[in-house]
C-alpha cells in the first residue's frame, strides 16, 4: 500500500479559509475519510467519500467559529492562500 499526497491550493470557500487535511482511514474494513483544520483545535469530521467529509467540515468549522465568537475567544484568522491535503492510497 502507497500513500500519495496530494497538495493545492483551495479555493477560500472550500475550507473557509483554512488549510485542509483529508485522511484515508479503514473502519471495519471500509475507507472513511477524515478532514480537519489544522489551524483549529478539535475541528474534524468524516464521510464515506472526500467531498461528503468536506462538506460535513463546513458545518463542524461554522460551528466552532460561532460557539468561539460567542465565548469571545480569538480564534486564527483565515489565510489569503489555503492549502488542501488530500492523502489517497494507491493500490
Amino acid at each position: 500500500m502507497t500513500v500519495q499526497a496530494n497538495r493545492r491550493r483551495s479555493s477560500r470557500s472550500a475550507g473557509g479559509g483554512y488549510d485542509v487535511e483529508v485522511v484515508p482511514e479503514v473502519v471495519a474494513g471500509e475507507t472513511v475519510y477524515v478532514a480537519s483544520h489544522p489551524d483549529l483545535p478539535r475541528v474534524y469530521s468524516q464521510g464515506q467519500s472526500i467531498d461528503e467529509a468536506l462538506d460535513s467540515l463546513a458545518e463542524v468549522r461554522a460551528e466552532y467559529l460561532r460557539d468561539m465568537q460567542l465565548a469571545n475567544v480569538d480564534v486564527p484568522a483565515p489565510k489569503a492562500h489555503p492549502i488542501t491535503t488530500i492523502l489517497e492510497v494507491a493500490p
